[in-house]
């Protein structure tokens, strides 16, 4: 942050690049992957896994999965698995 504002861009040097995804649900929803299964196939790639208060589900979906993964295959994966519905 001290960066940006110092120098308006990092001075870090830059790294790996990969892809990170946040995939909200909505409880009651019907889905092939239930929330196990989704842990267990991605178990790797996961980084955050929470209950999304109240105040912020009708929004963003009452459970939400955060995930980086290194490809867009491996990406868009995640996202079919854990949007197809049952």
């Amino acid at each position: 942050w001290a960066d940006m504002i110092a120098f308006d861009s990092t001075q870090l040097p830059e790294g790996e690049h990969h892809y990170c995804a946040f995939l909200g649900r909505r409880d009651g929803r019907s889905v092939r992957l239930g929330h196990q299964q989704l842990l267990e196939r991605y178990q790797d790639s996961l980084r955050m896994v929470e209950r999304i208060p109240d105040a912020l589900a009708g929004a963003m979906g009452n459970q939400m999965y955060l995930a980086v993964f290194d490809g867009k295959r491996e990406l868009n994966r995640f996202y079919k698995d854990g949007l197809a519905e049952a």
